[in-house]
């Protein structure tokens, strides 16, 4: 199953069709050498990234919005417009990257 992806607020957004354990998934991410901005998983929402940011600016979230689970994260693919100027999309770059944290999500399903 692919889930659909879109652009909003500036971030590719999917919703996830499961609950997620957001412990599980902090626990995941920390064992695998990424930093997170909640420690513990205590929370509806949890940031990551490569790199530690003191001020919790992560490029990875996942939350709860009104009973939904989504997954975001900033969009990689481009395209230039008849103006000259760069526009988002959802492309092969966004799909690279759902494929690649899929398996966290999966991990730390409910």
């Amino acid at each position: 199953m692919t889930p659909d992806m879109n652009l909003q607020y500036g971030q590719v957004r999917v919703q996830i069709p499961f609950a997620l354990d957001v412990k599980r998934l902090t626990e995941a991410l920390k064992e695998a050498g990424f930093y997170v901005h909640n420690e513990h998983g205590e929370a509806t929402s949890q940031g990551w990234g490569k790199g530690y940011d003191r001020e919790g600016y992560y490029p990875y979230w996942v939350y709860e919005d009104n009973g939904a689970w989504f997954f975001a994260f900033p969009p990689e693919d481009y395209e230039q417009t008849d103006l000259g100027r760069l526009t988002a999309y959802v492309g092969a770059e966004a799909q690279s990257e759902l494929d690649r944290w899929w398996p966290y999500l999966e991990l730390a399903r409910y």
